[in-house]
């Protein structure tokens, strides 16, 4: 997204800024990958993922919405 055009059209903050879409294309979540990007071996919390596999198999995302964890966007 070179133009940042995308990155202001969803209202993203951080770097990453997760945004999933079901079929309808109808933002089901937003926010973080998981709870630790420092160290993937002490991730509790895959959000990210739970969404995923909340939407593959017809069940409602646990957890719509989580805080970024990344650095800020620097806008142009």
């Amino acid at each position: 997204d070179d133009s940042q055009k995308v990155a202001h059209a969803f209202g993203a903050l951080v770097t990453p800024d997760c945004f999933l879409f079901d079929s309808d294309s109808v933002l089901q979540y937003r926010g973080r990958i998981d709870d630790n990007w420092k160290h993937a071996a002490d991730v509790c919390c895959e959000n990210l993922k739970d969404a995923i596999k909340a939407l593959l198999t017809g069940m409602e995302v646990p957890e719509p919405e989580t805080q970024g964890i990344g650095c800020s966007i620097k806008w142009k």
